[in-house]
């Protein structure tokens, strides 16, 4: 008996059977993913692949939540399935006892940034001056920054920011409402600059927030009964993104006419606000590949999650020692779509 053949021919046999299964999910129940920002090319990828029909050919019925910044809130209260949001969420809520774990990266490398006026030579400087923040989930990052430097949160003064809109936001750091705002690294500062008002950025990554930018996460329990189905959403969201940047300009006008909120156009204008998100495309893409490359997109490393977690203890993002490495992601989801065709 040839036994190479036999085995090539089951070999192909699942292969097929895997593709089958996965193209053919029942739809059982809507997939609602909780983005981590209201609609804008940071999800280009996601959003072509929708209007492509992708999704709904693997068998998934993609629902987009954009409501809020209570990401982690809505996902405990079964309110999303899957949740978008930087590494250190998921280490903060399952060191509060959340039974949560991320099942796939977005961006590699965490965009999360202080734009802050050019006078502001170096982060020692924001010292006694005021940092605005949307939300207390931002003083995570501002405090592993500060401790980078030899400070801590109590020598800024923190004040809530009332709107996310650009021409807002521009008009509270001309006012002096703020010295500081956290934006991500290639959204709000360019827009700025569009505007005429440069800004000088501290990035996180390079002050010690070594966390991933954005990852997928869910409860395990939903992970461990949809994994399939979350690793054919890994794939034809990594195929979304590839179609993206084959053709930036083509990608941003679509999410500018059927995703992008009207209100939130720079100035009003639809023109400043397409160059804007033309250039935040292109300066994305580094995040979302760095190191791993379009072909490898999701991937996660243990040592990654490691050094988070050592940072998260040290700077006092988090008390709760017992965390293992663990208890923060799973590569199960990763597995199965490792052997996915790319």
């Amino acid at each position: 008996m040839n036994i190479r053949p036999l085995s090539l021919l089951l070999g192909l046999t699942f292969l097929f059977s895997f593709d089958v299964t996965m193209a053919r999910a029942a739809f059982k129940a809507p997939l609602r993913v909780h983005l981590t920002y209201y609609p804008t090319v940071e999800f280009a990828g996601l959003f072509l692949a929708y209007e492509k029909g992708w999704y709904r050919e693997a068998g998934i019925d993609l629902k987009f939540v954009s409501q809020d910044l209570n990401i982690s809130e809505s996902l405990i209260a079964d309110e999303v399935d899957v949740a978008m949001h930087s590494g250190h969420e998921v280490i903060r809520q399952v060191a509060k006892g959340q039974d949560l774990k991320a099942f796939a990266a977005e961006y590699q490398i965490n965009p999360l940034s202080l734009a802050v006026d050019p006078k502001v030579k170096s982060l020692k400087g924001l010292k006694g001056k005021t940092i605005g923040i949307f939300t207390d989930q931002e003083k995570a990052f501002i405090r592993v920054m500060l401790a980078h430097e030899g400070l801590s949160l109590s020598d800024v003064n923190f004040k809530y920011i009332p709107s996310f809109k650009f021409d807002d936001l521009l008009d509270d750091l001309r006012l002096n409402l703020f010295d500081a705002l956290p934006v991500w690294a290639f959204n709000h500062p360019v827009g700025f600059a569009l505007k005429g008002y440069n800004t000088r950025q501290f990035q996180s990554y390079l002050y010690g927030f070594h966390f991933y930018g954005t990852v997928f996460y869910a409860k395990s329990k939903t992970i461990s009964s949809r994994k399939l189905e979350l690793a054919n959403f890994l794939r034809v969201t990594r195929r979304g993104w590839q179609e993206a940047y084959r053709n930036p300009a083509a990608a941003v006008s679509v999410v500018m006419k059927n995703w992008y909120h009207k209100d939130h156009y720079i100035d009003g204008s639809y023109d400043l606000t397409l160059k804007q998100q033309l250039t935040q495309m292109k300066l994305a893409q580094r995040y979302l590949y760095e190191g791993v490359g379009a072909p490898h997109f999701g991937e996660m490393t243990r040592s990654q999650w490691q050094s988070g977690l050592k940072i998260a203890l040290r700077d006092g993002i988090i008390e709760n020692k017992n965390i293992k490495v663990d208890d923060l992601y799973t590569d199960d989801v990763l597995k199965i779509f490792r052997r996915v065709p790319n």
